[in-house]
């Protein structure tokens, strides 16, 4: 099965930088947590769009979707393209935590997905997870990020999780003003950390609160 140590060697670093297991109008966690492209892209005619629990059978228009970020887009700084198989694992792993959520059109074409995962794998961070987002990159300005992305964060808060971390590549000026309009916090910045496409590139920590106060926490319901 897959591991948190599998998902950051995925991700490409070990303090938590960007993408999805480590995922609005426009992605991660996931992000990287990434959103990229927010209110870059023409508007669009709306279609119908379904949210749902993932299952086995999306990895591989999962891996997919995230695979363009990979090749087209510093939202991540993987740089290494993900297998279908390892998406069909990194979904049972979530599952096992955290919801992880697709968005379908009519036509059964996955327009998005957004996770949550361990932000550390100490004990004392178990209340904490971090949230990818990806939008498909011909779905962009479409409503279907922020649509994810709420839901994900009902789903968290439900669970029992307490705070929420999305990781933001620091250049990324719309997804920095997404997450601040959402109600996160920004925290920190990694500076020059990241060099991808022939430049260096900061990260942004942007941190929300789900269950303010300073009370004991109670177990994070863990399962589907």
């Amino acid at each position: 099965m897959t591991s948190v140590f599998d998902y950051l060697k995925w991700r490409g670093d070990l303090s938590f930088s960007q993408d999805p297991l480590n995922p609005v109008d426009g992605l991660i966690f996931s992000v990287l947590s990434y959103i990229p492209f927010v209110g870059q892209a023409a508007e669009k005619p709306h279609e119908p769009i379904a949210l749902r629990d993932a299952a086995p059978e999306d990895a591989a228009a999962v891996a997919e979707l995230y695979n363009w970020y990979v090749t087209h887009s510093t939202a991540t700084f993987q740089y290494d393209l993900c297998t279908e198989e390892f998406q069909r694992e990194n979904i049972a792993y979530v599952q096992q935590r955290a919801p992880f959520l697709v968005a379908v059109n009519a036509a059964g074409k996955l327009c998005g997905f957004a996770c949550a995962h361990p932000w550390h794998s100490r004990t004392a961070y178990a209340w904490d997870v971090e949230l990818t987002v990806y939008c498909a990159h011909d779905c962009v300005g479409q409503g279907v990020g922020g649509r994810l992305y709420k839901a994900l964060l009902d789903g968290v808060r439900q669970r029992g999780y307490c705070n929420a971390v999305a990781l933001v590549t620091g250049q990324n000026k719309e997804s920095c003003a997404f997450h601040k309009a959402l109600g996160f916090k920004k925290i920190g910045v990694e500076p020059r950390t990241g060099y991808k496409f022939g430049q260096w590139l900061d990260l942004a920590y942007w941190w929300m609160d789900l269950r303010p106060g300073q009370e004991p926490p109670e177990p994070v319901r863990l399962g589907r």
